[in-house]
């Protein structure tokens, strides 16, 4: 796994951050803080991504089939994390990335039982600084 210090996407442009994704995904792409890890969505979240869908504020880009999600991520279009808990393993919602033209937007979902507890700004700021460290 790859932490963000060591990410092989550091080099890359904006605009190649996502061209190189999927070879990077094959290796598990993960990014670490100092409470989460964003891991690359598999194919075994599928049971964490549908109880974060349960949830009554889940936004649409959540309610994509996972089939379809999970293979955007596979490709490189649409990068797809679950923020995961260091300290309890739980997951505490999810945070993807996408690419269009020269631009990339930042999706984050943080499951309502872990709100106000600053990890979304820690997510999105973990993701920005892969994204942009070749920049």
């Amino acid at each position: 796994m790859h932490a963000l210090e060591t990410c092989p996407s550091a080099s890359s442009s904006l605009p190649r951050i996502l061209d190189v994704t999927a070879d990077i995904v094959a290796d598990v792409l993960a990014v670490d803080t100092p409470r989460l890890q964003l891991r690359a969505l598999q194919r075994d979240d599928a049971a964490a991504v549908e109880l974060l869908r349960t949830c009554d504020d889940a936004p649409t880009w959540l309610h994509v089939p996972f089939a379809v999600m999970a293979a955007a991520t596979e490709e490189g279009s649409r990068l797809a994390f679950v923020m995961r808990s260091h300290a309890t393993g739980e997951v505490v919602g999810m945070v993807a990335i996408t690419r269009a033209a020269n631009q990339c937007a930042i999706d984050c979902y943080v499951a309502p039982t872990h709100v106000r507890r600053g990890y979304a700004r820690e997510a999105v700021t973990a993701l920005a600084r892969v994204a942009l460290a070749g920049t």
